[in-house]
């Protein structure tokens, strides 16, 4: 098979992973740029050509430009050089990049090629390397141990030799102290540890262990207590004799740690009962080892014994088996990693459910297992697909949609409101409310705000958004999000009010029944989906979670317990309010904040916080927070979306109106109210012949009725009448369908090429 070269070289000019920008080497002009360039810098093909090639490059180094113009003048060795950046054109942000310059020898003239790679993946890695460096630094400089040699002759008698002058500072005595001998030593054990110490000792030389490790506790100058490990290597000398040199290291800190733990281990356990996530431990050939109670019930078992031993893979849905088995294998092996799969109860019932797996370490075990942390997602990925579905529909036709459109007048009175949107939140035909007060349709205690409100109308901003509740005919409430607009003249007087009303009553029973949940909600293990954080009153993180880290933007756990509290909220009187709410009540639950992440962008969290004290008596902080940013932003996606799709049909140029079966007027814009000279609920229920003349609405009617008949798009030219002037249109007319596919009415949308036939 014969490749044509020009057709490979634009192929791998297209297909490049690095950025390239061909270039005039003379006149320095971008003559051509692949995809990958137009990623990196934000900016198209059409407008990067418009720059010359220095324009989007910057040296980090002195002289760095003059390096590049030699380069492009004169062939030579410009091979994969750092410290250069490209620009960012809408961000005026820079990016790290190594280049190489090409000189093209072509006909007619020679050309200039820039290969920019991204450097920024790099950059980051070093960047956590040199991190890391710096905490390996600093924890060296702070060890607590210290170092002595002593030899013990055959009678017993023991002689120092050495002792590190650290081993003031770590047992608050100097070193001239541990020249009295093996006494002065035993002097700062323990009482209660130095006989099963000295026991130890004797054993383990007299059995001529080269290797000793002993743990006892020893007593500060001030009374205080560390406990330590003393690591003794003893060498039998040929004498008799025993040198025995040893390490001190102060382990007060894991010590103590470690016998927390044992106090807190059964409580942990609790906390993992009562989580309301599933958490499961899972055998590498998928048997099911544990699962809390949550779990359980998720899944329909009664009791633990009805699953343990038997494999997860029964709880999957058949055409996700290949996926999970997948995702448990990438476990098992180290590997951290999500997945969402359908799964089944014991009673069959179908759940989407979402899963975070980590290998669980078991000592003296090589092969991790898999702990798996579930959470039933099936109500969320139904809010989801409900809304993208909510939103065709919208896109599609006005009069099918299942929120409420209305307008009301100067008076506060209904002047339209669609017929599905009229029977579903009102319960009523819309000529049942059309010329009442909207107030009469609002419960009555919020009537007298409702009423307030309205007559500040005239002098706010033009767009605005707010939740309200609506009576029914039959007294139901209907809990809605209600997005308007204020409507004016050609002079600017204020004529109205017009927007849509979206039935939220669900999303606010989601929202009680989340809020009711995330009250109990507190998560303590590692790897959780929610963050777990425990701090002092002076804003110290004592305590936190991965998940707490990631949240945040921080790496790791340790890496965000050296920052404190203050760094992550944007206003600082917001904490201090905290606190003396926590103070007051004892407990905050649901409460709403913003946050700075380490890189300084926002997140919405949601938090439970409690105030709580130690043995000492010390007052503690322990709570959750969980990234709420996009609930937020889908919340703020629903309003922008309603008011974007009613602004562009009342903004359209075009001649736009709905008629039923009947072929009465149900709806118009306000181009169409124009060109026949009435108000929307004055044209509705009329027909043709009340418009225009009879040949005219004979011939429109008999369009229509084949709309109606064939269900099938209807293009042409005809007359129209506007203002008593005949003048030639263009028309659109399709049937209009309800959500099962049965034909409604038919839309129309036509305008004026007069002017254009004339020509």
């Amino acid at each position: 098979m014969k490749i044509d070269p020009a057709e490979l070289a634009q192929t791998l000019f297209e297909e490049a992973g690095d950025a390239l920008f061909l270039f005039d080497p003379e006149g320095e002009q971008v003559l051509d740029v692949n995809p990958t360039a137009q990623r990196l810098t934000g900016c198209s093909r059409q407008d990067l050509l418009k720059f010359p090639i220095t324009y989007l490059f910057r040296s980090e180094a002195p002289h760095g430009l003059q390096r590049l113009r030699h380069a492009f003048k004169k062939t030579g060795a410009f091979h994969s050089q750092d410290g250069f950046l490209l620009r960012r054109m809408h961000e005026g942000s820079w990016i790290p990049v190594n280049l190489t310059i090409s000189r093209l020898h072509s006909e007619p003239r020679t050309l200039g090629l820039v290969t920019a790679r991204d450097m920024r993946e790099q950059r980051q890695t070093l960047d956590q390397l040199q991190r890391a460096e710096a905490e390996l630094r600093r924890v060296v400089s702070i060890v607590q141990c210290y170092l002595y040699s002593v030899t013990v002759d055959p009678s017993g008698r023991a002689a120092l030799h050495f002792v590190s002058p650290t081993v003031e500072r770590f047992t608050g005595r100097p070193p001239s102290f541990f020249k009295a001998g093996v006494e002065a030593w035993l002097s700062i054990v323990h009482p209660a540890d130095r006989d099963q110490l000295k026991s130890t000792l004797r054993a383990a030389l007299a059995a001529r262990q080269t290797q000793i490790d002993v743990v006892y506790r020893i007593v500060l100058p001030d009374g205080n207590v560390r406990w330590v490990r003393d690591s003794l290597s003893a060498c039998y000398l040929p004498d008799r004799s025993i040198q025995i040199d040893g390490v001190v290291t102060d382990i007060t800190t894991s010590k103590t740690a470690e016998l927390a733990l044992q106090r807190t281990t059964e409580h942990l356990r609790a906390i993992i009962e009562t989580t309301p996530e599933c958490v499961k431990v899972i055998a590498r050939d998928g048997t099911l080892l544990d699962m809390n109670s949550t779990g359980l019930k998720i899944i329909g078992a009664e009791h633990r014994e009805q699953v343990l031993g038997s494999t997860i893979f029964n709880l999957v849905a058949p055409a996700d088996l290949p996926r999970i088995k997948e995702f448990h294998e990438r476990v098992c092996q180290g590997q951290t990693a999500q997945i969402q799969v359908e799964a089944r109860t014991m009673q069959g019932n179908r759940l989407i459910v979402e899963c975070r797996g980590a290998p669980l370490h078991v000592p003296g075990d090589p092969q991790p297992l898999h702990l798996c942390i579930s959470q039933d997602v099936t109500e969320r990925i139904r809010a989801e697909e409900a809304l993208r579905a909510s939103e065709e529909k919208y896109r599609s036709l006005v009069e099918t949609t299942h929120e409420l459109i209305w307008s009301v007048d100067a008076e506060g009175r209904w002047s339209f409101i669609n017929r599905n949107g009229a029977r579903r939140f009102l319960g009523c035909e819309p000529e049942e409310a059309i010329g009442r007060p909207f107030s009469e349709f609002l419960p009555p205690e919020n009537r007298e705000l409702a009423a307030q409100q309205f007559r500040e109308m005239p002098y706010r901003n033009e767009l605005f958004n707010l939740e309200a509740a609506l009576l029914r005919k039959d007294g139901s409430r209907v809990e809605v999000l209600v997005n308007s607009r204020t409507l004016r003249d050609s002079e600017g007087k204020f004529i109205g009010v017009t927007g849509t009303s979206m039935d939220i009553t669900g999303l606010k029973r989601t929202e009680a029944a989340l809020a009711a949940r995330e009250q109990n909600y507190r998560l303590l293990i590692e790897r959780n989906l929610a963050g777990y954080f425990r701090s002092n009153p002076e804003g110290k993180l004592l305590e936190c979670n991965e998940a707490f880290a990631r949240m945040l933007g921080y790496a790791s756990r340790e890496e965000v317990l050296g920052v404190t509290a203050d760094r992550f909220y944007c206003d600082p009187i917001e904490r201090c309010n905290l606190l003396k709410l926590l103070e007051a009540e004892g407990s905050v639950h649901n409460y709403e904040g913003l946050r700075r992440r380490r890189d300084g962008s926002l997140i919405w969290v949601l938090q439970n916080i409690t105030r709580l004290t130690n043995e000492k008596g010390e007052v503690f902080y322990e709570g959750t927070a969980i990234d709420i940013t996009e609930r937020k932003r889908v919340e703020e996606a629903i309003r922008a979306s309603e008011v974007k799709y009613r602004t562009l049909l009342e903004n359209l140029e075009q001649c736009i109106f709905l008629k039923d079966r009947s072929l009465r007027f149900v709806a118009a814009n306000r181009p169409f109210c124009r060109s026949v000279g009435l108000k929307e609920n004055e044209l509705i229920g009329k027909t043709d012949f009340d418009l225009y003349p009879a040949d005219l609405a004979a011939k429109y009617r008999r369009d229509d009725l084949l709309v109606l008949e064939q269900g099938r798009r209807l293009e042409l030219e005809e007359e129209n009448m506007d203002s008593d002037r005949r003048r030639l249109v263009r028309v659109i007319k399709t049937p209009l369908r309800g959500g099962q596919g049965e034909i409604q009415g038919v839309l129309c949308i036509f305008w004026d090429i007069s002017e254009q036939r004339a020509l």
